[in-house]
């Protein structure tokens, strides 16, 4: 049986996190304490010896020289969208969040307030399955305030999935959609976006995206960068389907009746989360990131 591949992204990204909560804390970017408990396997155990101080510093180093601000984008990233979530929560903005292509993320299972809400996790139904199988194991039971959706996006509609799970558009919604537009065909992702804009007023949704420039190679002003391109793009050895043009994204949103609060990217990143805690770490821009308001 073939191994859907979002399977194996979804456990990277769990690594990564997992790595990043390994910094002593005064120069941690975000705080995710469970994440690690998901792991298994190699993850498992290269994260345990990542646990001693100096294999951890050693390793980072030689990662941080080799592919420079690659690190800093995955920290920055799992930081922002975990900022939006608890800025919607804070200000009581939102009644319920949907995780579009949650993977094997854990927000749900460390943001304080966060299980006062209904929370649906949607993704590739074997991606579903092998993430309730892991919640189960940690915790024991699935949480009640959770609700899983597997869909295959480019086949099945969002819309559907979620009306037949009790989703109701009039609940004021926070959207995620974190790295996965680029993975999907135009078409998956202009049906996300117009079920998006269907929400009540005021809903929420961030995202990010592959930039236009990126997929065709120019402007590539980064060595990290130049390597992605390389790996990523000319050897295929990701299946990216989409992007944005950078200039045009923000009108493009107003086609689905939503505002754009922020468009950021690598600079704003180190400016709000690099440098406060004086890391020397870059931030490379492999996405831009945007939060908008539904009109």
């Amino acid at each position: 049986m073939k191994t859907y591949k979002g399977i194996d992204t979804s456990y990277g990204l769990s690594m990564n996190k997992a790595l990043g909560m390994l910094y002593p804390k005064e120069q941690r970017v975000y705080n995710d304490p469970f994440t690690e408990k998901i792991l298994s396997g190699f993850s498992k155990y290269f994260i345990r010896l990542l646990h001693i101080r100096f294999i951890h510093r050693v390793v980072t180093n030689f990662y941080e020289k080799k592919y420079p601000g690659m690190l800093g984008y995955f920290f920055c990233r799992f930081r922002y969208y975990d900022d939006v979530v608890k800025e919607c929560l804070q200000n009581n903005e939102i009644d319920i969040i949907i995780n579009i292509g949650a993977g094997m993320d854990c927000r749900p299972h460390y943001i304080e307030g966060i299980n006062t809400l209904h929370y649906y996790e949607i993704d590739h139904p074997t991606v579903i399955e092998k993430k309730k199988e892991k919640i189960k194991k940690v915790l024991g039971q699935l949480p009640e305030f959770i609700t899983y959706v597997g869909i295959d996006f480019n086949n099945q509609s969002i819309e559907e999935a979620l009306l037949q799970k009790g989703y109701n558009l009039n609940s004021k919604t926070l959207f995620i959609l974190e790295s996965v537009s680029a993975y999907l065909i135009t078409e998956a992702n202009e049906a996300i976006f117009s079920f998006v804009s269907k929400a009540t007023s005021k809903s929420k949704f961030v995202f990010s995206y592959v930039t236009k420039d990126f997929m065709s190679g120019n402007n590539l002003n980064h060595k990290t960068l130049e390597f992605l391109h390389r790996r990523i793009i000319v050897k295929k050895e990701l299946e990216l389907k989409h992007c944005f043009e950078q200039s045009k994204i923000e009108k493009y949103l107003q086609n689905f009746s939503m505002s754009t609060i922020e468009h950021i990217g690598a600079n704003e990143f180190k400016e709000r989360y690099i440098q406060p805690i004086d890391l020397r770490m870059d931030v490379v821009e492999m996405e831009r990131f945007i939060l908008a308001e539904i009109n």
